[in-house]
């Protein structure tokens, strides 16, 4: 299947569901659920991720400390969800562990500190 058949082949909506990982290049599943904007519960959210990721927009992997799925866009994902195609918050494997890491704890710190603005790495490249 090429990517424009699999493109259509694809609720637009559920492409929309993955903007925050735009933003924090990896999330687990329940972070996602809570950032995005997706109405029904959190069982056919899993569904709908884990149909994303066997159509190859998504790549999951397991976080050894947190024992949590991490998901995060693969190259295909982001030309299908990122409007300006830039590529800096696309992960490789040996960016997973550090890049997990770096999300977990500044979400921790916006959730816990009240911190109005969190600036991001990618975000600077964009310019």
């Amino acid at each position: 299947m090429s990517e424009k058949d699999l493109l259509l082949s694809i609720n637009p909506f559920h492409l929309e569901l993955l903007r925050p990982l735009v933003k924090w290049k990896i999330l687990s599943i329940k972070e996602l659920f809570e950032d995005c904007s997706y109405r029904g519960n959190y069982k056919s959210f899993q569904r709908t991720i884990s149909r994303l990721e066997k159509a190859g927009v998504l790549k999951g992997n397991k976080d050894v400390w947190t024992r949590t799925k991490r998901i995060h866009l693969t190259r295909m994902g982001n030309e299908f969800v990122n409007n300006l195609r830039w590529m800096s918050h696309v992960i490789d494997d040996g960016s997973f562990f550090h890049d997990s890491r770096v999300t977990l704890y500044l979400r921790y710190l916006t959730e816990k500190i009240n911190v109005t603005c969190v600036e991001l790495e990618q975000e600077k490249m964009k310019n």
